[in-house]
Order: C-alpha cells, then sequence, then structure tokens
C-alpha cells in the first residue's frame, strides 16, 4: 500500500518545515510528500523547494496561482499517486506513529475509507494547550456511516488517513456548483459526500496530530465560520435530500433527548437549591439568635442580674 502526505501551503513560512519534518519522520516512511504552494507571497517557496532539492525521489512540489483551500486540496489529492492520502496543513504537523497506527487500523477494517482519530490542539510556539479526546468529549457514533454525527457537527480533522480513489470518486473538496468551498469547510464537504455515498469511517482514540489553533485560525471568525459550515450543509441538502433528512431528524430527535434530560436535571436541581435555601435560612436564624444572646450577655441589666441579684437571691434562700 502506497501512502502519499499531501501539504498545501499558503504564506506559512513559519511553519511549513515542521510539517514536512513531520511528513519526513514517519515511523511507517510514507511513498511521497505533494506539496501544493498555493501561490505564497512570504517565504513559504524558498523553504518548499529546499526540502525538494533535499529529497528529490520523495518530494514533489506543484505551484500555482492562489487559488483557495479547496482547489488546492483538490489539487493535491489528483497529484498524488498513493493508495492513501494523508492531507496536512502546512501549519499542523503529525505524531511520528500517526501513519502507522492509521494504516495498521484501515488494514485490520478494510469497510473504513477515512481513518481519523484524536489530535492536540497547540499554540503559534508548539505549546499543547489541549488534548481533543473525541471518544470522551462527544457521545454521537464515532465509527462506521457517521452521517448524523457530522450533520450535528464536523468531528472529523482535515488531517485522516483517506483511500484516494473514494476522493476522486465523490469530486473531491471543491465543486463549481457553490461558491462555500472557496471560504473554507471544504474537508467537511468532502466528508459529507464520502457519507452519503454510503461508506464509513473508523476512528482511533489515540492523539497523532497536532492542530494549530491560533487566534487568527479560521475557526476563530464564529460569524464566517459558521456561515459557511451553513452552506456546506444547504448544498450537500440538495445532494441527496432523503438522506440528509434522515440524519437532521436522527440528531433532532437526539437533541429532544438531550434538552428533556436537562429540563429533568434542573429540576431536581432546583429542589437541591430549594433545600440548601431553607438550611440557609436555618443557620441564618439560628445565627441571629447566637447574636442576639451575645448582646444580651454583654449588657449590663444581663451583669447585673447575674453578677449581684441571682447570687443574692441564692443567699437568702440558703438562710
Amino acid at each position: 500500500m502506497n501512502i502519499s502526505i499531501t501539504i498545501p501551503c499558503y504564506n506559512h513560512e513559519r511553519y511549513v518545515s515542521g510539517a514536512i519534518d513531520s511528513a519526513l519522520n514517519q515511523t511507517r516512511p510514507v511513498d511521497e510528500i505533494v506539496i501544493v504552494n498555493d501561490g505564497s507571497t512570504d517565504g513559504s517557496a524558498v523553504i518548499i523547494e529546499r526540502y525538494a532539492r533535499e529529497h528529490p525521489a520523495l518530494i514533489r512540489v506543484v505551484t500555482q496561482p492562489n487559488q483557495g483551500p479547496a482547489k488546492t486540496r483538490s489539487v493535491a489529492v489528483e497529484s498524488a499517486t498513493g493508495d492513501y492520502v494523508v492531507p496536512l496543513d502546512a501549519d499542523d504537523y503529525l505524531h511520528p506513529e500517526a501513519v502507522q497506527t492509521w494504516l495498521d487500523y484501515s488494514l485490520a477494517n478494510p469497510r473504513f475509507v477515512v481513518v481519523y482519530g484524536s489530535y492536540y490542539r497547540v499554540d503559534a510556539d508548539n505549546a499543547i494547550f489541549d488534548e481533543v479526546l473525541l471518544h470522551i468529549r462527544r457521545d454521537d457514533p464515532l465509527e462506521g456511516n457517521i452521517l448524523a454525527t457530522l450533520v450535528r457537527q464536523n468531528a472529523v480533522t482535515a488531517t485522516a488517513l483517506i483511500r484516494r480513489q473514494k476522493i476522486l470518486e465523490v469530486g473531491g473538496y471543491y465543486s463549481e456548483d457553490t461558491s462555500h468551498t472557496g471560504r473554507g469547510h471544504e474537508d467537511y464537504f468532502m466528508y459529507l459526500k464520502l457519507l452519503l455515498a454510503g461508506y464509513e469511517f473508523g476512528y482511533v482514540p489515540r492523539p497523532l496530530f497536532y492542530y494549530r489553533d491560533t487566534p487568527n485560525s479560521v475557526s476563530k471568525h464564529s460569524d464566517a465560520f459558521y456561515q459557511n459550515r451553513l452552506a456546506v450543509l444547504k448544498h450537500i441538502y440538495k445532494l441527496d435530500t432523503d438522506k440528509m433528512v434522515e440524519a437532521t431528524d436522527i440528531v433532532t430527535w437526539k437533541r429532544v433527548a438531550q434538552i428533556e434530560d436537562a429540563f429533568y436535571t434542573i429540576r431536581e436541581r432546583d429542589r437541591e437549591i430549594a433545600e440548601l435555601k431553607r438550611q440557609v435560612e436555618d443557620l441564618r436564624d439560628a445565627r441571629e439568635q447566637a447574636e442576639q444572646f451575645r448582646l444580651i450577655r454583654q449588657s449590663r441589666a444581663y451583669r447585673l442580674l447575674y453578677g449581684k441579684l441571682f447570687p443574692l437571691i441564692d443567699r437568702l434562700r440558703g438562710r
């Protein structure tokens, strides 16, 4: 089985060497690395060409005017020759055992056309600040035909082990019929098409890739992020309305069940809060009584009564 790692790059001179190094240092050596320079205007091209000269039998470079992420990903897959591709963004990087682990799982489960997994989130300086373990954070199915899971939220990152021919079969990451794929979510678009075609995904719970999440990441621009996602879903509905309606029904009824559970949980918590409030009131009353008693004991009348009058009465009774 031949494996290609594809790296689309646009203005990532700071990080692209890290992505390439991680591709070169896999415990299961890959068969080729295809880097598509999408019209970078910084120093990315110089770095990429240097790696290509150092590894001429392994690295191929495609240079094009800027086309955007969707077309660039598609060009990378079309230019690759492997049975499998591992798309890797130029600002991300792989764990050394990523390819070997994903490939072993794919070969053991041949029905899966995509094998993906958990991942780390890193900042601009490669410091890990989050470990995204999908099997812990989510209660949706993560294996099989997970169309309903992805309709609810995209759980699959762009970096995964994917059968190259299947990507080509569903038309890749780009479509001339919609404008959304030039603005992000192109991987989500492609995954949904694979699921509509009936293919299944496999999940590896071990984090094996490092996703760069910085203030300038696309996902940080929330308005554009959700608008693009909505545009993808609208287009996918047109491709196969029946399957998408069925998947949406699953998501809707699951959400209804979650809302009902939340309602009963809130109602039970309201009862607990009411009981705690009652206990607090009791404690407050007891505290107020104790404070009143303390003030009485400090009063002149109390000292006169208990210090002089009661002892006098006791002496008179003793006569």
